[in-house]
């Protein structure tokens, strides 16, 4: 699960053990929901990278949840979205990291060695449960864990790589890639 906590409108943050909400999915089980989370405005993503139909043992899921337009956070077992990538296979591990700012979404899989990003196509829209990009290096084979951890601001997208082995370098040494959206517009 995933706790919501929200500063008190008097007098800012204050010792308390009662979340203003619990987010969940029914899918549940060994799913690992909460492994990663960030949040941005009206928006909690949250990584499960355990998730997975039997068949495809953990190839991981990302749900996206947005507050009530009624305002403030509410229990819920149902995301308003369930990101998946398209070409996801089994133990890829996507969700392992996740992280939004503003209209985009960017979702890691270690095991895979990519970013996924997730971007709304505009005001009011709601979010893609398919990627609108997928983020690789073509110096970071899979065994680099490219996408074991993500960040996301403005047009930038970095992730780390802790396994990179640079040419001529220490075996795992790790790397940071940044990725920047195409002047043009859109991942």
């Amino acid at each position: 699960a995933v706790y919501v906590f929200t500063e008190p409108a008097a007098g800012g943050w204050a010792s308390t053990s009662t979340p203003t909400a619990e987010l969940t999915h029914t899918g549940g089980g060994a799913e690992r929901l909460g492994e990663s989370v960030a949040v941005s405005g009206f928006t909690i993503v949250a990584g499960a990278p355990n998730a997975s139909p039997p068949e495809h043992g953990f190839r991981g899921t990302a749900y996206e949840f947005t507050e009530p337009a009624s305002g403030g956070w509410a229990s819920t077992s149902s995301p308003s979205t369930v990101l998946s990538p398209t070409d996801g296979a089994t133990a890829d591990r996507f969700g392992t990291s996740v992280a939004v700012s503003g209209s985009t979404i960017a979702v890691g899989t270690f095991s895979h060695g990519a970013v996924y990003v997730f971007a709304k196509p505009g005001a009011g829209a709601a979010w893609p449960s398919s990627q609108t990009a997928e983020l690789s290096a073509s110096d970071s084979p899979p065994s680099d864990g490219l996408g074991y951890s993500v960040a996301v601001s403005g047009t930038k997208i970095v992730a780390g790589a802790p396994g990179h082995t640079p040419a001529g370098g220490k075996s795992a040494q790790g790397a940071v890639y940044e990725f920047t959206e195409p002047s043009s517009g859109g991942w």
